[in-house]
């Protein structure tokens, strides 16, 4: 651009002649000021951080206003976004944000809610919006501030004649208080609710609208019984237990309930008689939960355990006689015998409720029953049994890992010997009695062993099992067994006859392949899984994460930049945006490992710009930023809410530390930095804590701590950390000689 005062307003295309002098320009003004340098504008005082920000902000609402206009909606609500965020004080640009979001065109209903969430802690008071994020919290497990939007619409209400929806918002209010375990505070507006509920026409509330307010068989009422229960409030607990009854009349459970209420208040013949009743019933509504009641309203009559059990036992007999097929008192009874070491009784008990319906809990009692008896045949059958229903034996995790330590591996030994002697001639049988074994002694990391029994497996089953395989490649990966692991998802690929099925097992081969640094195979592994199924964003994100767990950087950084112009522009589907997020955090990392710290910004600034709370990107970013000395402000206020999220995260404290390291609050450093030590001996921070005790003059604790980090990059051989201890150390010689 040409200087201002130089430049024409309708300059000529062609330079004039110069044997014709122009006649209709104004003569030029002898000494024009114009020629004259223009003075660079100098500050009153220096421009602060904050100063900073705004005029970045300023310059930020300018580009997404011009984006606007162009009708760039995606790229003018990123920039909105950023602007927002280095001047967050200023409402009116949370307002062009969150419609903007919500807009059809857009279609960014996920970042809309983040950011109309944030809104509303800042001040934002449409109660329609307050009450679809209210709504969008609780389903999304924040209970806390679903809470507090709901009060802030109850302040906004004030004295406005309250209507159904006031009564419902109260509802879940307290609802709320009990999931965050305040029942105290969840009386304040269940108490409303219950006025509604007794006198409707106060509440403007219709006989159609109150039959919605009770909700299905009165739940409502039973709602609030149960809040005003752990609150102590019994009357109005018993009054809505009879209100909910109502809904659909049981006078057992009824009657259950309020043995509930007389047990918490210590009326002790009440409750037994209250719940007596509820026992000769017959009924199994209520599950176990009544013979457990009965056993702690039992202890608080006798003050004796031992006093207490012998009468359960004594009264759940005799209703066990006249109630053979309660199935809940069964399985009471059978777990209540095991306790007591009646272990042949509750083992009949256990084996009849498994003939009539196989259950989980069930399986995990005869477990219990078989390790106390040291029962290996039994042990071995019940294994065996059910690993048909449950291919991992998740469900038996904890025995298992009893079978493997109990009696110091004894009854493992035990068990391998009965299963080599005892091989069943069904080949079903054979192959899960084979892979039992195989995952008890992977389980006691006797892999030699395991890999034997896994190959019997294979080899005596009817047919090529890929779920056998499949579900063996995953524990050897668990195992960090990754070659195994690989061969593993190999036989399940080739015993494998539904195509469907075959494109995730070569992801997962790929993952083995790539733990085992065999990075040409797994990318060719990923590469037949796009073939068998095109298009999948999962499988094309794993051929940048391959290259960068292969430390192929540079084709890591292609490839995830090749994805991101792909993908990066479908905001329809939540796994696509996590994993566009993994992405902009791994160019970041990729970005520093060339020293290119203003790109390592921007995919931090992108993954804020989307996930505005996202507290990975507050560490990471503010981190980088106090390496730089940069933006310390910032830095330390994201930091510290990095921290406040997740307080035993060593890399955020010390990330805390390092900020309050550049702003010169050396005490405040070595504290925070003492901290993330004492959770993590890492060599990073060991040397940030190295530098804020010599700050501190603390000579002596700098040089030892310096050492231990220097011990630490020494076994990680980081050669350009180790090389910068040693300078330190030997300045540090130096100073001292």
């Amino acid at each position: 651009m040409l200087p201002v005062g130089k430049q024409s307003a309708a300059a000529p295309t062609s330079p004039p002649d110069a044997a014709s002098p122009r006649t209709d320009l104004p003569p030029e003004p002898v000494g024009d000021r114009f020629d004259d340098r223009p003075l660079p504008l100098v500050s009153r005082q220096p421009r602060t951080e904050r100063d900073a920000d705004v005029i970045h902000a300023t310059a930020l609402l300018a580009h997404a206003r011009m984006l606007m206009q162009r009708g760039d909606l995606g790229n003018a609500l990123r920039r909105y976004q950023r602007a927002w965020r280095y001047h967050p004080t200023a409402v009116p640009i949370m307002e062009r944000i969150v419609p903007l979001a919500f807009q059809t065109s857009v279609n960014r209903q996920a970042e809309g809610y983040r950011y109309a969430v944030i809104a509303a802690d800042q001040g934002l008071s449409d109660p329609q919006l307050l009450t679809q994020l209210a709504v969008h919290l609780t389903r999304n497990n924040q209970p806390r501030r679903a809470l507090q939007l709901y009060e802030r619409l109850r302040k906004m209400q004030g004295t406005k004649s309250p209507s159904l929806r006031w009564v419902v918002q109260h509802v879940e209010m307290g609802r709320l208080c009990l999931i965050l375990k305040q029942p105290k505070r969840s009386i304040e507006y269940f108490d409303l609710v219950r006025k509604a509920i007794k006198s409707p026409k106060e509440y403007s509330i219709s006989a159609p609208q109150l039959k919605r307010l009770l909700g299905a068989k009165n739940a409502t009422c039973l709602l609030l019984a149960n809040g005003y229960l752990q609150s102590g409030q019994f009357d109005a607990a018993l009054e809505m237990f009879a209100k909910a009854d109502e809904g659909q009349p049981n006078p057992a459970l009824l009657a259950f309930r309020r043995a509930r209420v007389e047990a918490v208040r210590e009326n002790i013949p009440e409750a037994l008689a209250q719940l007596q009743q509820y026992l000769e019933s017959g009924q199994t509504v209520a599950g176990t939960s009544p013979y457990e009641l009965l056993r702690r309203v039992l202890l608080v009559q006798t003050g004796d355990e031992q006093q207490a059990v012998a009468r359960l036992q004594t009264h759940l007999a005799e209703l066990h006689k006249a109630q053979v097929d309660n199935r809940p008192l069964r399985s009471y009874l059978a777990e209540l015998w095991r306790s007591q070491g009646r272990l042949q009784e509750a083992e009949t008990l256990l084996q009849m409720l498994r003939k009539q319906k196989p259950e989980a809990n069930l399986n995990r009692g005869l477990v219990r029953i078989y390790l106390q008896q040291e029962a290996v045949p039994s042990l071995y059958h019940i294994l065996v049994e059910t690993v048909a229903q449950d291919p991992q034996l998740a469900s038996l995790n904890t025995q298992l890992a009893q079978i493997v330590k109990q009696d110091e591996g004894r009854i493992l030994d035990r068990l391998l010997r009965h299963a080599t002697e005892n091989t069943p001639p069904d080949a079903k049988l054979a192959m899960r009695a084979a892979h039992v074994m195989a995952i008890l002694t992977a389980l006691a990391q006797r892999f030699p062993e395991a890999d034997k029994w896994f190959e019997t497996a294979r080899r005596v089953a009817p047919a090529p099992n890929p779920q056998l395989c499949r579900n063996w490649g995953r524990r050897m990966y668990q195992a960090k067994r990754f070659p195994q692991a690989a061969n593993a998802f190999r036989a399940a690929l080739q015993a494998q006859t539904i195509p469907d099925n075959q494109p995730l097992l070569y992801l997962l081969l790929a993952d083995a392949l790539v733990s085992d640094q065999q990075v040409e195979p797994a990318l060719q592994a990923v590469r037949k899984s796009i073939e068998l199924k095109p298009d999948q964003f999962v499988a094309e994100s794993q051929i940048p994460w391959v290259l960068y767990r292969g430390k192929r950087y540079a084709d890591a950084k292609r490839q995830y930049l090749i994805f991101l112009d792909k993908f990066d522009s479908r905001f329809d589907n939540d796994q696509i945006r996590r994993i566009c997020r993994q992405a902009r955090f791994i160019l970041s990392t990729l970005a520093l490992r060339e020293g290119d710290f203003h790109s390592a910004e921007r995919w931090l600034e992108e993954v804020l710009d989307e996930f505005p709370e996202d507290i990975g990107a507050f560490n990471d970013l503010g981190y980088l930023w106090a390496d730089q000395n940069k933006h310390l402000a910032r830095s330390l206020v994201m930091v510290q809410q990095a921290v406040a999220a997740e307080p035993e995260n060593a890399a955020y404290r010390d990330s805390l530390g390092w900020v309050y390291y550049r702003l010169g609050q050396f005490q405040q450093a070595v504290v925070e930095l003492e901290k993330a030590v004492a959770q993590t001996a890492d060599g990073v921070i060991l040397d940030h804590l190295g530098d804020a005790y010599l700050k501190l003059q603390q000579r002596a604790k700098a040089q030892a701590t310096w050492k231990r980090a220097l011990a630490v990059f020494k076994t990680e051989n980081n050669l350009q950390q180790i090389q910068s201890v040693q300078t330190k150390l030997r300045q540090f010689r130096t100073t001292d000689s």
